[in-house]
C-alpha cells in the first residue's frame, strides 16, 4: 500500500491486481484467485525512505512478507492444489521484480504500438495505471476532480471521454492477462524437481 499522485487511489495496485487477475483466471479456464495479499515491503518503517516517507504508506519487512506469503501458499495445498502463482503489479517484491519489470516493458512496448507514448509528470501514475484503474472502477481515477481541475490527462495522454479511458483500460488488463497466462502455463508445463 503506497502513496500516489493527486488523483490516483491509494492501493492502485491492488485495484489493479483485482482487475488482472480475474482476467488471468478467465484466460486460464481452471484457475481461482486468492484473496490479494494488500501489505508489501515499502522500505524500512523508522527512519521512513521513499514511499514511507507519504501517508497513506504501509509497509511491512522482507521477513515478514515472505512468511506471509509461505503461510497463505502452504495453506492452499491440503485443499489439493497443486500450482501456486504469485502475481505481483508494482515490482516492490525482490522475488517478483524482474517479471514484473519485464511485463511493464512489454505493456509499455504495446501502448507505443498503438500510438501511446508517456512523458513521466512525476505524478507517481501512468497511463496504463489510470487506464487500468478506470475499467476496475473510474471513480478510482477521480475523473470528475479531474475534469474539473481541467487535468484529464497523464503524461500527456488525454482521458477523454471516459468511456474510452476504461476501454483501453480492459485493453491493457487482457493484454497482461493474455501473456501471464501464457507465463503461467509454460511455468507449470516444466518438469518439477
Amino acid at each position: 500500500m503506497e502513496e500516489n499522485g493527486p488523483y490516483v487511489v491509494t492501493g492502485k495496485h491492488n485495484y489493479i491486481l483485482r482487475g488482472t487477475t480475474d482476467a488471468i483466471a478467465r484466460e486460464l479456464g481452471d484457475a481461482l484467485v486468492a484473496p490479494i495479499v494488500r501489505f508489501v515491503p515499502e522500505g524500512r518503517i523508522d527512519p521512513p525512505p521513499g514511499h514511507m516517507k507519504f501517508p497513506g504508506t504501509i509497509s511491512l519487512s522482507e521477513d515478514t512478507f515472505r512468511r506471509l506469503l509461505t503461510d497463505i501458499c502452504a495453506s492452499f495445498r491440503p485443499h489439493g492444489f497443486r500450482d501456486i502463482v504469485l502475481v505481483g503489479d508494482s515490482g516492490n517484491q525482490k522475488g517478483m521484480k524482474a517479471v514484473a519489470a519485464e511485463l511493464h516493458e512489454s505493456v509499455d512496448k504495446w501502448l507505443a504500438s498503438q500510438g501511446i507514448k508517456e512523458v513521466d509528470q512525476g505524478l507517481h501514475d501512468s497511463f496504463a495505471v489510470s487506464t487500468t484503474l478506470a475499467a476496475v472502477d473510474p471513480k478510482l481515477i477521480r475523473a470528475k476532480q479531474r475534469q474539473a481541475a481541467k487535468t484529464f490527462s497523464i503524461n500527456g495522454v488525454e482521458l477523454a471521454p471516459l468511456e474510452k479511458t476504461a476501454e483501453w483500460g480492459k485493453k491493457i488488463i487482457n493484454f497482461r492477462a493474455e501473456a501471464t497466462a501464457k507465463a503461467i502455463r509454460r511455468a507449470v508445463s516444466e518438469p518439477r524437481p
